[in-house]
């Protein structure tokens, strides 16, 4: 009988450990946009594009996806390196092509961690010759 309840409170005790450690996050990333600001104009023939941005989570990021866009044109993709990191700080910079006029561009970056939180943020910016 002894052994019956050394085994219970073991079997237990066990299970109450297993379970209290299992925490389910459900925080979802933090991004900061730095860089290009809201409505900013870069000027291509003065500078390249610069690309800043915080990236956080409170216990592990899984991935992170950085992209811009112009009239619905995908002109710039990176996948930066997150994996189990709990802040980045992502700086890049890059000279889209082709620009012939004043264009609206569009920076999103969205990020997820290991329990499929994710958020999205995005800017948009002018960019011109």
């Amino acid at each position: 009988m002894k052994k019956i309840n050394k085994l219970w409170m073991a079997l237990s005790l066990g299970t109450i450990i297993i379970i209290g450690c299992k925490k389910h996050d459900v925080e979802k990333p933090t991004i900061i946009i730095h860089e290009p600001m809201q409505n900013d104009t870069i000027s291509l023939s003065q500078d390249s594009v610069h690309l800043m941005a915080s990236i956080s989570d409170n216990e592990e990021l899984h991935e992170a996806t950085v992209e811009v866009t112009m009239n619905g044109n995908q002109i710039y993709f990176d996948t930066p390196l997150v994996h189990d990191s709990t802040f980045i700080e992502y700086h890049k910079h890059f000279v889209p092509t082709g620009i012939v006029s004043s264009q609206k561009a569009t920076l999103t970056i969205i990020a997820s961690d290991h329990h499929d939180n994710f958020d999205t943020a995005s800017v948009d910016f002018w960019i011109k010759p």
